[in-house]
């Protein structure tokens, strides 16, 4: 089922309404835009962002497809070895999402970050040299020299800390200072490809990034 909608009538006459979506039609952006349409058609208004077709042109690789750079976030799991591994390897990636079960020693609790946490945090972040390990140069600077964060978002910040205490909780003596542990998340990528994807566009317009 590509969507869903769901209407749930209480007794007082309240009523909710619940929205089910399948990623293959569009992403968060795009779920977005459909519900504030969909609100915007109850309220009479008529289309708040009128959608563009669902255009894969849109997104088409060059012709012939090179890749120009590595992309380490594209890893395959049966490349990571199963031994004195903390992360996801490639048995527990082909299970069914059913058949995973959480340790019965994992605890679920809150850690609330203040403004004054997050400042320390950052203020860290920014005064901690780092090093470049890519090919490329990044700044001027040359392969294996030391890069300073002169700016570090609240994403940044916090991403970075949860990251690196969740590496030495899972880490059960196997993995040295030179073992990769890579963090994805998504970018929208909307108005960073060339050309930028037009308003109202309807599908995946986002990329994973390490």
């Amino acid at each position: 089922m590509m969507n869903c909608l769901q209407v749930t009538e209480f007794k007082c006459g309240g009523f909710t309404i619940g929205f089910s979506m399948n990623h293959a039609v569009f992403d968060g952006q795009g779920a977005l835009e459909f519900v504030m349409n969909f609100a915007s058609l109850c309220r009479g208004d008529g289309m708040a962002l009128q959608p563009r077709p669902h255009d894969r042109a849109l997104l088409m690789p060059r012709n012939p497809p090179r890749v120009s750079f590595e992309h380490p976030e594209v890893i395959k799991p049966c490349d990571i070895p199963k031994e004195n591994n903390p992360f996801t390897t490639a048995d527990l990636a082909d299970l069914d999402f059913s058949a995973m079960k959480l340790s019965q020693s994992h605890v679920f609790k809150s850690f609330p970050v203040s403004a004054d946490m997050l400042d320390k945090l950052k203020q860290a972040a920014m005064k901690k040299p780092c090093h470049d390990d890519d090919d490329g140069d990044v700044n001027g600077d040359t392969k294996g020299s030391t890069i300073h964060v002169a700016k570090c978002s609240s994403f940044d910040a916090i991403a970075a800390h949860v990251w690196q205490a969740r590496t030495k909780a899972m880490d059960s003596g196997s993995l040295d200072d030179s073992t990769p542990a890579k963090a994805l998340f998504a970018v929208d990528i909307r108005k960073r490809v060339q050309p930028p994807l037009p308003a109202g566009f309807v599908g995946n317009g986002f990329s994973v990034s390490p």
